[in-house]
């Protein structure tokens, strides 16, 4: 009848931005607002019309959006003037297998899938993501606008009264777009990739905005290939900004532009070198990346040195870094397999040698 109504607005990680009466919880509208391939669209009721060849019962499947979401934790914001709403959106694809043996473990992730599918998958398929700031016209469920980033994990957005856009990005900057058609105005280096959401206040009649910078969560974590493309690495700060402000920061901290020094010899057999890959992914990669690739966020293993291969069983096993936030896995792993892990750490990192000396000479920056 074209009455207003009071509604509630979101855009979830399985890709659809959904309208729905706040009142009544009525389902008013729902569209993608990135690329969807476990549905083709949403019924009268707001349902999922689940789409043909995504089981993966019984052979990997690559679906969009991924377990990530086309949208995670990271603030969306609406702006009353413009009617449009500002979404970190991502296009990360999921590969999905179920794991036949799965049982529920308190300390793992009970997805029920097989990780060993990220240890199979190639570089290029790990590294197919990008990263939007997409402005969203709820009313008419379209994009109004978008920017593009080649990374995905990008910060929370806040929108403001005077016709901005702010967002931290993934490779370091913070940024302000004008609100109605996405005009880059400003923007600062961050020294550090940015994920959460900024504020806006006032003292003394002074505006202020405030970001908390760094670089982190699950896809900094687990998605090393893609989230080295960033080139930052994780440190924490608060950074404010006003109008004519002339603090500086720190020079951007980097992860490591050569490639690794191998720390031992790799003297497992090819089928070792499986079974410590498949531990490996199973046990190891949430936090320190897919193909033991770091993303920056923390240690990057295929540059462990002699010292922390030597350490390796006091480490994993003993618990002798506790107090830096790794745990013992003595209750998971027998040191037969760990030492299978540790070789597969020493054959990435044998490999990311041997690329870098077989690749073509780097043109002077």
């Amino acid at each position: 009848d074209g009455a207003p109504r009071k509604v509630l607005m979101q855009a979830p990680k399985n890709g659809f931005f959904y309208v729905i009466d706040r009142v009544t919880g009525e389902f008013i509208s729902g569209k993608p607002y990135v690329e969807v391939t476990w549905a083709t669209g949403l019924e009268a009721n707001g349902r999922p019309i689940e789409a043909e060849g995504n089981d993966y019962r019984e052979e990997t499947r690559e679906i969009k959006p991924s377990t990530l979401g086309g949208h995670n934790w990271q603030p969306m914001s609406y702006n009353p003037n413009t009617g449009l709403v500002y979404i970190p959106a991502q296009e990360i694809a999921a590969l999905l297998r179920l794991d036949k043996d799965w049982k529920f473990d308190r300390t793992a992730w009970n997805t029920a899938t097989d990780f060993r599918v990220f240890g199979e998958a190639t570089e290029e398929e790990l590294t197919a993501v990008a990263g939007h700031l997409i402005a969203w016209d709820p009313v008419r469920q379209a994009e109004a606008w978008r920017v593009d980033y080649p990374i995905a994990w990008n910060g929370g957005t806040l929108t403001t009264a005077g016709n901005l856009v702010f967002q931290g990005t993934a490779d370091g900057r913070f940024v302000a777009y004008r609100a109605s058609d996405g005009k880059q105005l400003w923007e600062s280096p961050a020294g550090t990739g940015v994920i959460a959401g900024p504020s806006t206040y006032s003292v003394d009649g002074e505006q202020y905005v405030t970001v908390m910078a760094g670089w982190g969560g699950a896809y900094a974590l687990a998605f090393g290939p893609a989230a080295r493309m960033a080139n930052v690495k994780s440190v924490g700060r608060v950074l404010t900004f006003k109008l004519g402000g002339t603090a500086s920061l720190p020079a951007t901290e980097r992860p490591p532009a050569e490639p690794p020094v191998p720390a031992a010899p790799v003297t497992a057999s090819a089928e070792q070198l499986v079974q410590g890959g498949d531990l490996f992914h199973r046990e190891c990669a949430v936090c320190h990346g897919f193909h033991a690739i770091g993303g920056g966020a923390v240690a990057d293993l295929r540059y462990a040195t002699p010292e922390t291969h030597r350490q390796f069983v006091e480490i994993v096993l003993g618990g002798a870094y506790l107090a830096q936030g790794m745990p013992s896995f003595a209750d998971r792993l027998q040191e037969e397999q760990l030492r299978l892990i540790q070789q597969y750490i020493l054959s990435r990192a044998a490999k990311a040698a041997a690329s870098e000396q077989q690749a073509p000479p780097r043109r002077a920056q």
